[in-house]
């Protein structure tokens, strides 16, 4: 069973506090200093994807989808991997893309992990990574959602 903690954030003038499993947690705290540390930064090596993208440093993973328009689920699963690996989390889990789904509000499929499968196996979107439970956005994966989504007719 998880660890459940409570992390209390000051960000400025406002208070966040996140609780839950610690893995999820952990996780959501990543995001956020991340995406702080784009809008604070504004520079190149932050967020160099996005910003040559011109998507904006405050892009999250609910903008880039409306934004793309994924067709299907092998498609948000690509989506969202580039959006992760803007953000600088160049390996992922099943985990990791079922919160980019919640992050984005876009209901996950049944089965994350068949999602990714067939994002990797039949649109080779979706690559293996170093260890077993992990993957990586593709070089094709990356060209499709930079250039190719939206599709158009």
């Amino acid at each position: 069973m998880d660890r459940r903690i409570t992390v209390n954030l000051k960000i400025g003038d406002r208070n966040v506090e996140l609780s839950g499993p610690e893995d999820f947690v952990r996780e959501e705290v990543r995001h956020l200093t991340a995406t702080l540390a784009r809008q604070e930064n504004g520079s190149e090596q932050a967020t160099p994807r996005i910003e040559r993208q011109q998507l904006g440093p405050t892009t999250t993973e609910a903008e880039l989808i409306q934004e793309k328009q994924p067709a299907n689920h092998s498609q948000t699963v690509a989506v969202l991997a580039y959006a992760l690996r803007s953000a600088g989390v160049s390996e992922f889990t099943e985990e990791d893309i079922t919160r980019a789904y919640k992050r984005a509000r876009v209901k996950p499929p049944k089965v994350v992990g068949q999602a990714i499968r067939d994002a990797k196996n039949t649109f080779d979107y979706i690559e293996s990574g170093e260890q077993r439970g992990k993957y990586k956005l593709s070089h094709h994966g990356e060209r499709t959602v930079e250039f190719d989504l939206p599709r158009k007719g």
